[in-house]
């Protein structure tokens, strides 16, 4: 066994033929830095969803979501870290939160991507889901001609 400088070893194991040499300082900082970095990372991921997920949209699920009147609208397959929120003129709404989704609420009438699917009662929520329209959970069927 060999000391140099009170900081570094020398252990042959085994009578190898190449000693392992263990610098006790320097396994002691790695291993602090190995904390610190795993707790970094761990708080880096932690803002990272924090900030990509918020009521109104949860970028890992890729949904989104608003209120447009008295109307709940949920979007999926939309991923974006910031959603524009829906655009009221009038007794109209429109909310645009992705480039395929555009939502339309003309009195009561709700239209998605320049489809109508008919009259929407108070409170009604709307679920549109990989392209697919859902009024309350069930599937809302175009509307020809509205």
């Amino acid at each position: 066994m060999q000391i140099t400088k009170g900081r570094c070893e020398s252990i042959s194991l085994a009578q190898a033929v190449l000693p392992l040499t263990f610098c006790r300082k320097r396994l002691d900082d790695t291993r602090m830095d190995a904390r610190h970095l795993s707790t970094l990372t761990i708080c880096c991921v932690a803002l990272v969803i924090t900030a990509a997920c918020s009521q109104s949209n949860n970028l890992l699920l890729g949904q989104v979501q608003a209120t447009m009147g008295t109307h709940k609208v949920v979007v999926t397959d939309c991923y974006r870290t910031s959603v524009p929120s829906p655009q009221k003129s009038g007794d109209d709404y429109r909310f645009t939160p992705c480039r395929d989704a555009d939502v339309l609420i003309h009195a009561e009438t709700l239209s998605v991507n320049g489809q109508s699917y008919g009259h929407l009662n108070p409170s009604d929520s709307v679920l549109v889901d990989h392209g697919v329209v859902s009024v309350n959970r069930y599937q809302a069927r175009n509307v020809p001609g509205k």
